[in-house]
């Protein structure tokens, strides 16, 4: 009874989010429901940069600074303009990473992810996929008004149905490189 709830709720996920999005679209979209919905750019209005301007100088160095001293030597970072304003973040973490922008000369805090994979999608904009033992979650994140937003997009068992949905949201994705705090060659 549980599994069947838990799918009920991934496939009345899934409807709300198409549902969503389809309320948002511009004029001339497409009718089809197998057609991807830009969800960062339908509901959020903010555009997800696909190729940032290169880091200043000041900016590697505060990263690299902030990674040099990070407390989790096993932790790892990804780069990527989250926001949207053409300026790469810093996000780095165990399963928990934190996302740091440079902002007025420094490295600071604009708030969390919950992810073990982290996938750029043209159609989807920033996924984060994290393996909760019995249960698997991808999240859609994006920045609103200055803040962090976080959507659940799927939560359910390990089965062959989450399997279908994931490949559906991953389709366009690529996933972003990995690399240790001790690894500052991205930013050299």
């Amino acid at each position: 009874m549980e599994k069947m709830m838990r799918r009920f709720a991934a496939v009345f996920a899934a409807a709300l989010l198409l549902f969503t999005a389809a309320c948002g679209k511009k004029n001339g979209a497409s009718e089809t429901a197998s057609t991807a919905v830009d969800l960062v750019q339908h509901v959020t209005d903010t555009a997800v940069s696909g190729s940032p301007a290169a880091m200043t100088s000041e900016e590697k160095a505060a990263y690299a600074a902030l990674l040099a001293n990070y407390p989790d030597s096993g932790a790892g970072y990804f780069l990527y303009d989250l926001t949207g304003d053409g300026n790469e973040e810093l996000i780095v973490g165990g399963q928990k990473k934190t996302v740091y922008a440079y902002v007025g000369g420094k490295a600071e805090e604009m708030g969390t992810v919950l992810a073990d994979k982290v996938y750029v999608s043209e159609t989807y904009g920033f996924l984060a996929y994290s393996d909760q033992g019995d249960m698997e979650e991808l999240r859609l994140y994006f920045f609103k008004d200055g803040e962090l937003v976080e959507q659940v997009v799927l939560h359910t068992d390990k089965d062959e149905e989450f399997k279908k949905l994931l490949k559906t949201y991953q389709k366009d994705a690529v996933e972003l490189p990995l690399y240790q705090t001790n690894n500052h060659q991205p930013l050299t």
